[in-house]
């Protein structure tokens, strides 16, 4: 059990390790779309993300990746900056009426985030011998710490748009901007070719 808890443990650093800041990003990013009253359809987002992120471990981690580690990383920061732009190039209630469409760019988006960590998700993996217990940990860890951002970033909306009474809109575009700006420096620092 304790090996099970490790890997739980590791979900949650490599969500809230600042150092690794991309996912946080990408959350930053999922999350300017929604008001807090809007919490449910976010956290099936966020589950539609860490289900993409699991398929693309498994899937890397047992067969390894087409893609170089140095690729994978530029588009993890590829999808950040597309996920800003989709967020700038379309208003609150086009995303609202296509909630589905925004499931499907999670579920893609997690297979990319995915690639980044199946190379030592294999190393754990066939080192432990208990694949799936390892995935289930790590994933469990990944969603907690992702709903420990989202809960993070809806007390900022919170305060901002409810207390502060700044129109939500102004918030969309504000958090949207500034991921745009953090990805297109971390896509063009990350440049693998």
């Amino acid at each position: 059990m304790s090996d099970w808890l490790f890997f739980v443990r590791m979900g949650l650093v490599h969500i809230l390790d600042f150092g690794a800041y991309d996912h946080i990003l990408f959350l930053i990013t999922v999350c300017a779309t929604f008001r807090p009253k809007d919490w449910r359809p976010l956290l099936v987002l966020v589950t539609a993300f860490t289900i993409g992120h699991a398929l693309t471990i498994l899937l890397a981690g047992l067969y390894g990746s087409a893609l170089s580690q140095p690729v994978t990383e530029w588009l993890v920061g590829l999808t950040i900056v597309l996920g800003a732009i989709y967020n700038l190039a379309f208003s609150e209630q086009w995303h609202k009426k296509h909630r589905y469409l925004n499931y499907l760019i999670a579920v893609g988006f997690g297979l990319i985030h995915g690639l980044a960590f199946s190379g030592v998700f294999r190393a754990l993996a066939f080192e432990g011998g208990d694949l799936l217990g390892v995935l289930l940990g790590f994933n469990l860890g990944v969603e907690a710490g992702q709903l420990a951002v989202v809960a993070l970033i809806f007390l900022a909306t919170y305060l901002v748009v409810e207390v502060s009474e700044v129109p939500f809109k102004y918030w969309r575009v504000g958090m949207s901007t500034l991921a745009l700006l953090a990805g297109v420096w971390m896509t063009l620092d990350r440049w693998p070719f």
